[in-house]
């Protein structure tokens, strides 16, 4: 009962914002704290890619019955498994 009258409240307030328009105005520093963002995506897209590619290595290695490959970049998991539980962690 209560939880229902909370919600209520919030959502009136929210719809009391909308119609006055309530906007608080851009920090100083922004445009800085979206490039970042935009540079962190990038970078977990591009890791996100690596560790597919890493991945497909994996499978061919154990479809040839050789284990992983030697060569591990950036120390990614030795498993399918494992890529498979951080890929999924990355794209959250």
């Amino acid at each position: 009962m209560v939880d229902e009258k909370v919600k209520f409240y919030n959502d009136c307030n929210r719809e009391v914002a909308k119609l006055c328009n309530h906007k608080k105005a851009e920090s100083k520093n922004l445009k800085e704290q979206l490039a970042k963002l935009d540079a962190l995506i990038k970078d977990k897209e591009k890791e996100l890619k690596d560790l597919e590619n890493w991945k497909k290595q994996l499978k061919a290695a154990q479809k040839d019955g050789k284990g992983a490959p030697e060569k591990n970049p950036k120390n990614f998991p030795k498993t399918v498994d494992a890529c498979e539980t951080k890929s999924k962690k990355l794209k959250e």
